[in-house]
């Protein structure tokens, strides 16, 4: 008969020696058991890729925002409305560093629109899976910049000036579509 001892997973057996009973004399060692999955590390092993792009995006954005510097907006604009990215600027992003502000290190300025041009790949990427394109069990987030980056290389000059999510969605359907 076994019995737990503790709350350190220790389990004892009921017939050998209490190791805090002094009558004895000698104490009696552990016998260990490996610690038992549950139903939380189980569901926590199964979130943690999904876990691990999340933080890297939100790493990433934050990141970028903290290190890019604000340009100054033109006299009498309050802000910029909102226009979608195109394909061509998407690509841009990524070979020459134009979606960062500039700096003066021109190897910093690429690191961080690179940054910023992944960021809003994994973005479309995540909103998108299970409905435009599936994914394999163990895909690397890494083939998924590469990927799209190959795509977006191959496109032909007029798609360029397509949106970049609807680009972005076409490379990920085209290497990895549902069934």
């Amino acid at each position: 008969m076994h019995r737990p001892f503790g709350g350190d997973g220790d389990i004892w057996l009921a017939s050998r020696r209490d190791p805090l009973d002094r009558r004895f004399g000698k104490a009696c060692a552990p016998i260990h058991r490996p610690p038992r999955s549950t139903l939380r590390t189980e569901a926590l092993a199964m979130r943690l890729p999904r876990l691990f792009s999340a933080a890297l995006l939100a790493t990433s954005l934050f990141a970028t925002t903290l290190s890019a510097q604000p340009q100054p907006a033109p006299a009498g604009a309050s802000g910029q409305p909102y226009r979608s990215l195109r394909a061509k600027e998407l690509l841009a992003g990524i070979d020459e560093g134009a979606l960062a502000a500039p700096t003066p290190d021109p190897a910093r300025q690429r690191e961080l629109s690179t940054g910023r041009a992944m960021a809003y790949v994994y973005g479309v990427a995540d909103i998108t899976t299970g409905k435009a394109w599936c994914p394999p069990p163990r895909l690397a987030i890494s083939e998924l910049a590469s990927l799209t980056y190959d795509y977006l290389a191959k496109l032909p000059a007029a798609r360029l000036n397509d949106p970049a999510s609807v680009v972005v969605v076409q490379a990920l359907s085209a290497a990895h579509p549902c069934k």
